[in-house]
């Protein structure tokens, strides 16, 4: 009877390793098609162009503080190294370097704007993240050729003459 006992005590603690094998089994098969099933991911990693989306919408978003590349990767879910490889596989320039141009096409968007006119371009520095309208009237011409001024006045000037 002791032995019939200790055998059924045994094969009672092999079925229940069984059963937590297969419920893992099946709780890891379960995560990995959530995942495989969810666009964002490759597997564990992000993918590239996701993240960079992430990154120019938060940056976007949150335009009149520009968000540092560190609360950038915690809002993107990835860290500084995987940011800077996702940048330069997406856009072959460094986070700063792009989320600057993705700022300055957004103020250059504002400023050609026909039907809400901006203001002034120091208001458009400000909406996008410039503290000092110099450094982005420098920065607007490196990246365009000429002077939010200038295309601001365009601007204004074309939505006189419709």
């Amino acid at each position: 009877e002791a032995e019939a006992s200790q055998e059924a005590l045994q094969e009672l603690h092999f079925m229940h390793e069984v059963v937590e094998r297969d419920f893992l089994d099946v709780l890891a098969l379960e995560f990995r098609t959530a995942l495989r099933s969810n666009s964002k991911y490759n597997g564990l990693r992000r993918r590239a162009g996701d993240v960079v989306a992430e990154a120019r919408q938060r940056t976007l978003a949150h335009s009149a503080s520009v968000p540092s590349l560190s609360e950038i990767c915690a809002a993107t879910g990835v860290g500084q190294t995987r940011l800077f490889e996702c940048f330069q596989e997406a856009h072959g320039l460094a986070p700063y370097k792009c989320l600057m141009s993705f700022r300055l096409c957004a103020a250059h968007e504002r400023l050609t704007d026909k039907d809400n006119p901006a203001q002034s371009v120091k208001q458009v520095a400000l909406d996008t993240g410039f503290a000092k309208a110099g450094r982005f009237a420098q920065c607007f011409f490196e990246q365009f050729g000429e002077r939010p001024s200038e295309v601001l006045g365009r601007t204004r000037k074309e939505r006189m003459s419709s």
